[in-house]
């Protein structure tokens, strides 16, 4: 991604769902939360990014989703 459409650019980033394309061309979600680090002149000098896999729980959701939609039918 461009560094100037980083979300590390922002203050804070807390629990956005984003779709991630590893190298290899696999692909998931993952559960982002990011907050910026700042000098004492309130200058962004870095960040702090977490990222969690979702991609298995967002299977079983959907897969219960759909199973609750067949059991209705």
């Amino acid at each position: 991604m461009p560094h100037g459409r980083c979300a590390a650019h922002r203050v804070s980033v807390r629990e956005q769902e984003v779709h991630i394309e590893r190298p290899d061309g696999l692909r998931g979600i993952a559960l982002v939360d990011i907050e910026a680090v700042k000098d004492s002149d309130g200058n962004v000098v870095g960040a702090v990014n977490c990222f969690q896999d979702i991609t298995e729980r967002k299977r079983i959701e959907t897969q219960i989703v759909n199973l609750a939609h067949e059991a209705e039918h």
